[in-house]
């Protein structure tokens, strides 16, 4: 009995624990919400939304070099970074643009996987997908989204994502949260300012561009 009062006593110990770490993740987890939505840091410089111009595109360029020689599929991949540019238009205050973003990198990855089984990019594309989208600052929201569709879909695509591919995804999409919930902290802290160019006087408009501020002197 006196070992089984100590295992029960152990278990009990084990449970509050957990229910502790659990109410603790749960905590972060709305705050990560609260912070990582908040207008002033989605169209803040260091959410790197403002960027979409020069990195939405890259994985459909990407392709259409590894793609060589595949008349249909260069002509996919140029569509994709087409669609990509333009998406880069869209205002970047809100969220609802990156989750357009991820469902054209969904259908993208769909239609390849139709059409190339092999090759030097292959069934690689959507890690490709996953990282550019990470680095262009979409919300890991979206990211959550493209890795859920991909992963359920995969008993319907000819190049179904395997083990590796869906942890190295899984893994940026960890890196992600974790990483843009701190920036985002930063930036509230801040009080809503555009972290690291403050010295310079520089603001963001809603479209990702910049304006700058002249100092105001103060006469003693």
């Amino acid at each position: 009995q006196g070992g089984n009062g100590a295992f029960g006593g152990i278990c009990a110990r084990l449970g509050r624990a957990a229910g502790t770490d659990l109410f603790r993740f749960c905590g972060w987890l709305r705050r990560w919400w609260s912070l990582t939505t908040d207008p002033a840091f989605l169209m803040s410089p260091v959410s790197r939304r403002d960027l979409w111009k020069a990195l939405l595109p890259l994985p459909g360029l990407i392709a259409m070099f590894a793609d060589q020689g595949s008349g249909n599929l260069v002509v996919l991949d140029f569509s994709f970074a087409m669609v990509l540019l333009f998406s880069s238009c869209l205002p970047t205050g809100a969220l609802w643009p990156d989750i357009a973003i991820a469902a054209a990198h969904t259908a993208y990855v769909g239609v390849h996987s139709f059409l190339a089984t092999s090759g030097l990019l292959g069934v690689h594309v959507q890690v490709l997908c996953m990282m550019s989208m990470a680095a262009a600052g979409v919300h890991t929201v979206a990211l959550l989204g493209f890795l859920l569709v991909g992963t359920l879909g995969t008993p319907l695509m000819p190049s179904a994502w395997d083990a590796n591919q869906i942890l190295l995804c899984l893994y940026v999409l960890w890196v992600n949260a974790v990483v843009e919930h701190r920036v985002a902290e930063a930036v509230g802290e801040s009080g809503g300012g555009v972290l690291g160019y403050k010295s310079m006087n520089l603001y963001t408009t809603q479209h990702g561009g910049m304006y700058y501020e002249s100092p105001q002197l103060v006469s003693g």
